[in-house]
């Protein structure tokens, strides 16, 4: 109920204060660790520009000073950086030092987007010590990191998402919103072991839940750079095919062709190799493991994707000449024949990929005169 009141009351801050009020309170955004002072958050944010109060009602600075023995349950400071702005909530305990932070933003981002907002906390999460938990047993899935300072304290970071139990947690996930507070050991400790008997119960295929309703699984990072599959790849036992596609979509990058795919349910890109319209190439699925992009051929072929729509234009001379070059390794690392290096259309039924204008009498004669200089 809090959270639905605080969302309410970060719309009612654009359309109800005065311009000046904003903009006067606006800070950049920064990480306002557990345990700091309300001194040193005010040095780095300015005076608070909201409060709400032991019975959660909210009140404006001048409003607050005229309320004489006022409960304050948390102090709000206005944030801004990049284009996003947000309303961060700090608890202070009786020694006005930080005891939980909740920033709320006005728009959701993707959590690959996340270090370009809040690098500093960024950082903290990826760091080797830090641990990153699921959990898909409440009506939506939900979040938790728990990270490592350098006095070896920990904290608790559970994320608000803009998702449903129908998509696994992964990279394009949007955030809306964060709570960050201390964690003690035993907090540390009980999330491990509610992971652990998680495991524990999906191993031994049963229903039952040592921890109903909190049923927190810890997961590979999300936040990382790289790409992230949303469950266990399996690897090909052989690869006896190569599958030509295109996107059929121009300008799209690697990370939105694993997005599109990861929102079709799959565990993610499922194309090995992509190859831009400059000869680019780039990995997307590793190439050892089991693809998603050929129905009927997945188990045993290597799928290679140009970006473009080659109903609408034919592809770039220079994908041309890089599909050339990479397929020539792959037939050879692989001893593929080849008449098994295919159109998409040959395999699958239903589709047209890669295009009609896509020349592949002409790439294919290449591949061939490619294969005879090696013998």
């Amino acid at each position: 109920m809090i959270i639905y009141q605080r969302q309410l009351l970060c719309q009612m801050i654009f359309t109800l204060f005065l311009a000046w009020i904003l903009f006067s309170c606006l800070t950049t955004v920064t990480f306002a660790a557990v345990g700091e002072t309300k001194n040193q958050i005010e040095q780095k944010h300015g005076s608070y520009c909201f409060v709400e109060d032991s019975s959660r009602q909210f009140w404006t600075p001048s409003e607050w000073q005229n309320i004489p023995g006022g409960k304050a349950k948390c102090y709000g400071y206005m944030t801004n950086a990049g284009g996003l702005i947000a309303t961060m909530w700090i608890e202070y305990n009786n020694q006005d030092v930080v005891t939980k932070e909740t920033t709320l933003m006005d728009h959701s981002i993707k959590i690959r987007d996340f270090k370009n907002y809040f690098s500093e906390l960024y950082d903290k999460i990826i760091a080797p010590n830090s641990m990153v938990f699921t959990s898909d047993s409440a009506p939506n899935n939900r979040l938790a990191v728990i990270i490592k300072n350098h006095a070896g304290k920990f904290s608790l970071i559970t994320f608000f998402l803009d998702n449903d139990s129908k998509t696994k947690i992964n990279m394009h996930t949007k955030i809306r919103g964060f709570e960050i507070s201390e964690a003690s050991p035993a907090i540390v400790e009980d999330y491990i072991k509610k992971s652990e008997a998680a495991n524990l119960n999906q191993s031994a295929n049963t229903a039952y839940k040592a921890y109903p309703g909190e049923d927190w699984i810890k997961t590979g990072n999300f936040f990382q750079p790289e790409l992230y599959f949303s469950e266990k790849l399996l690897q090909r036992k052989k690869t006896d095919m190569i599958v030509i596609h295109h996107t059929a979509i121009d300008n799209i990058s690697v990370a939105d062709i694993h997005e599109i795919h990861l929102a079709k349910g799959w565990a993610g890109i499922g194309y090995h190799k992509v190859i831009l319209p400059d000869g680019t190439v780039l990995n997307g699925r590793p190439e050892n493991a089991i693809g998603s992009h050929a129905l009927g051929a997945n188990r045993t072929s290597v799928g290679i994707s140009l970006v473009g729509n080659f109903e609408n234009r034919p592809p770039t001379t220079k994908q041309l000449d890089a599909l050339e070059a990479l397929t020539l390794e792959l037939v050879t690392k692989y001893h593929v024949l080849l008449k098994n290096v295919v159109p998409h259309r040959a395999v699958t039924q239903g589709t047209v990929c890669p295009g009609a204008l896509f020349p592949w009498d002409q790439f294919i004669q290449a591949l061939n005169a490619d294969l005879a200089k090696q013998k």
